[in-house]
């Protein structure tokens, strides 16, 4: 029912879903995300991540603030602040961090150091105490210079940040947004390291697929969606559709005055969403997605509406 009419509000729209969404597992459920969610928070005048290979650290250091702006406008996939994505209906937030030995404490990256995660998780939390029967899905992808003790830390914050609103580590089918109301639940973490054994309030990275295209093409990407569409996927975990695309060496230094949003994202936004539009969820179908710069092409809106299409 692509072009179906909602009336919902998008910093609330779980709470508007038809009653039979509510008590659909939340992996079956379209799923609004972000991909790099925090890479907004980085700076041209940062510092060079962890994530990045050592010459490509010795590069900048070479070319300076140059070299950083280049890394910048590649590496930058949101506009939005973390708070205006909620509020605009994403509930996927896609989380790589680093310990920073300069400021000893965690931070976000994605090329260049950004927020520290707690000022960041901070204003997560403001959200969901302002929006009660909302349920947010955070995925600890991505970890650098860290240790084991660094991991406890970061678990530890997580903990006392979002406490008794975390979902433990359960079985899938019982992961409902009616069932969360029923416990005051609104986050669940995925953290993708093998510490997470010890702690079952978090769920392990065998809890989410996130097959990826590694491609700059259109086509190729679409292509590959629609194999990964038709094969199908298991409804015992979470699974992420990625439209995004990504540069390679070629496409950075053919389009160097250029940026990731204007030669890549922003063209690929109206093919994806089409996409999107005549999928289904359910099992087998349309779970989380993620993209650059959500604010594009109805992404958010489209998604949605499969929701109220199926249920």
């Amino acid at each position: 029912m692509a072009g179906l009419k909602t009336d919902y509000q998008l910093a609330d729209w779980m709470s508007q879903l038809p009653e039979s969404c509510l008590q659909t597992p939340l992996n079956l459920l379209a799923i609004p995300g972000s991909h790099n969610t925090f890479s907004y928070s980085i700076s041209p005048s940062g510092d060079v991540g962890p994530d990045q290979p050592q010459w490509i650290q010795d590069l900048t250091r070479l070319f300076g603030t140059a070299g950083k702006d280049i890394l910048y406008r590649w590496a930058t996939t949101q506009n939005l602040p973390v708070l205006q994505q909620l509020e605009q209906g994403i509930r996927y937030l896609d989380c790589r961090v680093c310990w920073f030995s300069k400021t000893q404490d965690f931070h976000f990256l994605h090329g260049l150091v950004g927020a520290k995660v707690s000022t960041c998780l901070d204003e997560v939390n403001a959200f969901l105490d302002k929006h009660p029967k909302e349920v947010i899905i955070l995925n600890f992808s991505h970890f650098y210079s860290m240790s084991n003790t660094d991991h406890v830390n970061l678990l530890t914050m997580l903990t006392d940040k979002f406490g008794s609103k975390m979902c433990p580590y359960i079985d899938m089918e019982s992961v409902t947004i009616e069932m969360m109301w029923e416990h005051n639940l609104q986050v669940l973490i995925i953290y993708q390291n093998d510490i997470v054994k010890e702690h079952l309030t978090f769920w392990p990275q065998t809890a989410i697929r996130a097959p990826w295209a590694n491609t700059a093409n259109i086509p190729d990407m679409m292509s590959f969606l629609d194999a990964k569409y038709k094969t199908g996927r298991t409804d015992n975990v979470f699974y992420n559709w990625q439209g995004v695309l990504t540069p390679g060496m070629a496409t950075i230094v053919s389009n160097f005055g250029s940026s990731l949003k204007d030669t890549l994202s922003i063209k690929l936004a109206p093919f994806f969403v089409s996409w999107l539009k005549d999928k289904k969820t359910g099992s087998h179908g349309i779970s989380i997605c993620v993209v650059d710069f959500i604010e594009h092409a109805n992404y958010v809106s489209t998604l949605i509406d499969l929701n109220h299409s199926a249920c």
